[in-house]
């Protein structure tokens, strides 16, 4: 099977002059595309204006009650999206990570936003 990815939409972006500030929509491909232990890759490569490093920050939220974390890669280009889930109603354990099979339709159907900062090119 194919492994799904999350494709981010640019939505907003400006600059205050310190940072790149950019609001937007992600996409998560659906099943039968699958879930990769560690996270999904999720690329900023080319959608960035000035920007070609890594976000300094990201947030990363939905509405379907997932719980989504971004971790930056080496470039713009190679992040992942960590995707945890409820382990077990009703107990004291963390989330547990999305398993290691077809992504769920309540993640793949969920209304996802992003906010991130960037160091702006040559800055």
């Amino acid at each position: 099977m194919s492994l799904s990815t999350a494709v981010p939409t640019v939505t907003k972006q400006w600059d205050d002059g310190k940072v790149l500030h950019v609001i937007g929509t992600v996409a998560i491909g659906a099943s039968p595309l699958t879930y990769q232990a560690g996270g999904i890759v999720m690329s900023f490569g080319g959608l960035i204006n000035g920007a070609t490093t890594p976000p300094l920050w990201c947030d990363v939220k939905g509405i379907a009650g997932f719980k989504y974390e971004f971790n930056a890669g080496t470039t713009n280009a190679n992040g992942l999206l960590l995707i945890r889930v409820e382990a077990a109603v009703g107990t004291n354990t963390p989330l547990a990570e999305h398993s290691t099979a077809a992504i769920v339709s309540g993640v793949s159907g969920d209304t996802i936003s992003f906010y991130a900062v960037f160091a702006p090119f040559g800055r």
